[in-house]
């Protein structure tokens, strides 16, 4: 009998154990959210506009990628040349 007792004595301890440990990630997780909230994700361009297919001097981008849908060859090398 002392044996089950201490058994459930050990088990409530762990239990408890185990809800106040994630009660504290919970709120430490609550409390990083909350955090970020406030940050500025993203700042403001300098021009008010960026053009996407730009490169880092300005130019623009000669590259588009071209590829016939009916060829399965081309289709193949174009997934494996991007990578998806």
């Amino acid at each position: 009998m002392r044996t089950r007792l201490k058994l459930i004595y050990d088990a409530s301890r762990l239990f408890l154990l185990f809800i106040l440990l994630t009660t504290v990630f919970y709120f430490g997780m609550s409390w990083i959210d909350r955090y970020q909230n406030h940050l500025h994700r993203y700042d403001e361009p300098g021009s008010g506009a960026v053009d996407v297919a730009a490169g880092r001097t300005g130019e623009s981008v000669a590259y588009l990628p071209t590829f016939h849908a009916d060829d399965p060859i081309n289709r193949i090398l174009y997934f494996l040349r991007e990578g998806e």
